[in-house]
């Protein structure tokens, strides 16, 4: 018998399904692994931006995407608030209504009655205005290092070995760097 983690809510977002290199098979296995009251997905669940360029659709991403829907069966409290990559998709989430609660933003209270905001973020992107060739040199190191990120989980899972979130430390990193530099 598997022992499932127990938890009131989940939070999870950036998932980009539809993108080529979206770890949707390491996050099937971590719903599996756990039990929620409520799963807030924020934003960027689908890359409909992705999904423009070129389509790319796999059993993995279906397979998240039932499981969602079977946690919904089941009773769970599905909250979805779309992100910048799946906005485009908001007449699917209407059309969802029912199986999804669709906010643009939603108040979360915590077990000690606290009020957190739960939103993506991206209403934010255009605080921090620079010149389109930066932006277009951070997509491709950004679209570079996705792919090598890719290629070493995927190495890694054939040895053995944990999922390892390089992005996400360079992520951690980069912020850092620029709190060091900021006055």
């Amino acid at each position: 018998m598997v022992v499932k983690t127990r938890v009131r809510t989940l939070f999870i977002s950036d998932v980009h399904l539809g993108f080529r290199h979206a770890r949707a098979r390491e996050l099937n296995e971590f719903l599996h692994g756990i039990e929620a009251e409520s799963i807030v997905l924020v934003g960027d669940i689908v890359d409909a931006l992705s999904l423009a360029k070129r389509l790319y659709w796999s059993a993995e991403h279906t397979a998240v995407v039932r499981t969602l829907l079977a946690r919904r069966r089941a009773g769970t409290r599905l909250i979805y608030i779309p992100g910048n990559h799946d906005a485009s998709l908001a007449i699917l989430a209407e059309m969802l209504q029912g199986q999804f609660e669709v906010h643009r933003e939603w108040v979360h209270r915590t077990a000690r009655g606290e009020r957190l905001l739960v939103l993506h973020g991206d209403q934010f992107d255009g605080a921090m205005a620079c010149p389109r060739w930066l932006e277009r040199l951070a997509d491709t190191l950004h679209g570079a290092t996705v792919a090598f990120s890719h290629g070493v989980n995927n190495l890694r899972r054939t040895l053995g070995r944990p999922y390892w979130p390089l992005t996400e430390g360079v992520k951690l990193t980069i912020g850092a760097s620029r709190r060091l530099l900021m006055p």
